[in-house]
């Protein structure tokens, strides 16, 4: 089992017990339940099903871009970043969740092949704030139609 989910982090206790049943050739009552897969899978090799963590999608560029960023600011005072305000805009739309599962250890949840590329949809509605070393602002809502 260690193997297949090695091979495949996405599969399913279910799709674990249909690879079983082909492979070796396991008749029905010979095979696990999936209910002891799980267990297995959870208490002796510990892992868990979790959801993979969502990191956005990056070409090479913008990952060049962001380590120059750091690069560049990373010998900051504690002063100098004291005068910095971020700020952001960010949109929300109420989509249904598609939860998606890996079989995964448990400090590997960022390696890429845990984790699910997200990529940003059509507006709902927009909202911009900001924060500093001093505090966080107000939220305002952009203009439209549903604010």
């Amino acid at each position: 089992m260690r193997r297949l989910v090695a091979d495949d982090h996405r599969l399913t206790s279910a799709g674990i017990r249909k690879h079983l049943s082909e492979c070796y050739y396991l008749t029905e009552t010979k095979l696990p339940t999936t209910r002891t897969i799980r267990n297995l899978l959870c208490k002796k090799l510990k892992l868990r099903a979790r959801r993979p963590a969502q990191k956005p999608l990056l070409n090479e560029q913008q990952r060049k871009c962001r380590r120059t960023f750091c690069r560049k600011y990373r010998k900051w005072t504690v002063d100098n970043r004291k005068q910095v305000l971020f700020s952001d805009e960010c949109t929300f739309q109420q989509l249904g969740a598609y939860v998606n599962w890996v079989r995964r250890p448990i400090y590997c949840r960022l390696l890429p092949k845990y984790t699910v590329s997200t990529m940003k949809h059509p507006a709902s509605i927009m909202v911009w704030g900001c924060f500093s070393w001093h505090g966080r602002g107000r939220l305002f809502c952009a203009k439209g139609k549903n604010c």
